[in-house]
């Protein structure tokens, strides 16, 4: 660009400064040019850093949206979890159905829930039955046979072996310690709760 035409650039950014300033009510900043200039270079230099912002020049790190990508494994794992929790009470849940389902070979399921979670695909489908039975044991809503249906196990007795070597305990163990913690918990807020009564009085 000329001289000229940046020469008068800065005139109309100038005038357009000092315009409002007095618009408002900042007239004492006209009249000291000390003042003045030091608020023309800073709006002019606040200006620039804006329009370089938005051009993509400077980093827009706090205005652009983080994009969460997941990885392959990841994606595999999240449709082969939705599979089996989809189906958990299915007793004739395979490897073969996950896979079909998944969109993948069986052998391709298998080499790859081995990589992912260390676990032969077989092991691994029991253990999500067995962490959801878990979860239902210490809620003591069902019976542990029903439990036992609900996740996917046509045997009770084939459902107690699997959970004892899963948590080194039987289900009826199991489930009395979750309530014995909850009782302990129970009863350890309620001593808390009368303690800090008994101080406000």
């Amino acid at each position: 660009r000329s001289r000229s035409h940046i020469t008068n650039t800065i005139r109309q950014n100038a005038f357009s400064i000092m315009w409002n300033l007095c618009a408002y009510n900042d007239c004492y900043a006209i009249l000291n040019t000390d003042v003045l200039r030091h608020t023309i270079m800073n709006l002019l230099r606040s200006r620039a850093t804006l329009k370089n912002k938005f051009q993509g020049r400077q980093s827009q790190g706090a205005d652009v949206k983080r994009i969460e990508v997941n990885s392959p494994d990841d994606r595999l794992m999240q449709r082969v979890m939705t599979v089996i929790n989809k189906n958990i009470g299915n007793t004739e849940l395979s490897v073969e159905m996950i896979a079909s389902m998944v969109g993948i070979s069986r052998v391709h399921l298998h080499r790859k829930l081995r990589e992912i979670t260390n676990q032969s695909a077989r092991v691994f489908i029991r253990n999500v039955r067995l962490q959801q039975s878990a979860t239902l044991l210490a809620e003591k809503r069902q019976s542990i046979a029903e439990i036992a249906e609900i996740v996917g196990f046509s045997s009770t007795s084939h459902f107690s072996t699997a959970f004892k070597e899963l948590y080194g305990l039987t289900p009826s163990e199991y489930m009395e310690r979750e309530n014995s913690a909850r009782d302990n918990t129970a009863g350890a807020n309620t001593i808390q709760h009368e303690d800090t009564n008994s101080t406000g009085l």
